[in-house]
């Protein structure tokens, strides 16, 4: 019913909004929300940078952990992460609102996707 309804948006909501400030928190980009999932980049220049976004990954978990266990079964926000490192294409996009944006492309988004 409209309730389950209800419940599943705010769990998106709450799913997406988490994810996306703890990307900016750490100098990321949200590039995509993709319904329940967003995809988000980070610069990795040297190997040792790679620490930046798997830290974010545990961070994440971590406080879907933390809240889940004051939510009743329903609410419960349940996430899966998929990271892959390699280069991407930028492809100049709109948005629906038309505003310009950067949309990578290439194996290794098709990668992290599917992780």
């Amino acid at each position: 019913g409209d309730r389950e309804i209800v419940t599943s948006l705010l769990k998106v909501y709450r799913h997406n909004t988490l994810i996306a400030d703890r990307i900016r928190e750490h100098s990321g980009k949200v590039v995509k929300l993709l319904g329940d999932g967003l995809l988000g980049t980070f610069s990795v220049r040297k190997p040792d940078d790679i620490e930046v976004p798997l830290s974010v990954a545990r961070r994440v978990l971590r406080d879907f952990r933390e809240r889940n266990t004051e939510l009743p079964r329903e609410e419960k926000i349940l996430s899966h992460i998929g990271i892959c490192c390699g280069k991407v294409v930028d492809f100049a996009s709109f948005s629906p609102e038309g505003e310009a944006i950067a949309d990578p492309q290439g194996p290794v988004v098709d990668l992290a996707a599917r992780l």
